[in-house]
């Protein structure tokens, strides 16, 4: 059998190809958008990922209105090849999230609030422990003790290097 009449057989002799469309709607549950055609025509179940019942993995949200490149599992099922304009990106691995807008990155939910700013942080933080060591020296002017048991930090000691914004 030649490369030919294998390629022939696994592709049952169909044609693959691809096409350009117009994005109308997303549905980012669903891992699918509405598409409309140049030719004309709309698809309303275009997915987003390889399956749409599954909810791991990258999916790539296009922005409503750009230009996709639309490829075919067979003459019903359509997908996502690539994008012009992305709105968001969501990349999720078990328990773990990651949604990617034009502003904000948001880890499992965001609601641990924003990321640190480590030398802002350690500023304010020394700030306080001087106002200790000044309040110390005053306690020790008038026969007191008073022994703080803080010191002075550095970014080294409340920074995370796996993670930067």
């Amino acid at each position: 059998m030649t490369v030919k009449e294998l390629i022939n057989k696994l592709v049952d002799k169909k044609a693959i190809y691809c096409q350009l469309a117009k994005v109308l709607s997303v549905d980012e549950t669903a891992r699918s958008c509405e598409v409309e055609y140049p030719q004309g025509g709309t698809d309303s179940e275009v997915r987003l990922q390889a399956k749409m019942e599954i909810t791991e993995g990258i999916v790539l949200i296009p922005k409503v209105n750009s230009d996709v490149l639309i490829g075919y599992l067979s003459e019903n099922v359509a997908f996502v090849i690539s994008t012009a304009e992305i709105d968001k990106v969501i990349i999720t691995i078990g328990n773990s999230e990651l949604k990617i807008e034009s502003s904000t990155i948001t880890m499992n939910g965001g609601n641990l609030g924003g990321l640190v700013k480590v030398s802002p942080l350690v500023s304010a933080y020394n700030n306080v422990v001087t106002d200790m060591l000044a309040i110390q020296t005053l306690f020790t002017g008038i026969g007191l003790t008073f022994v703080p048991q803080t010191t002075l930090k550095t970014d080294s000691n409340f920074e995370n290097t796996k993670v930067k914004h």
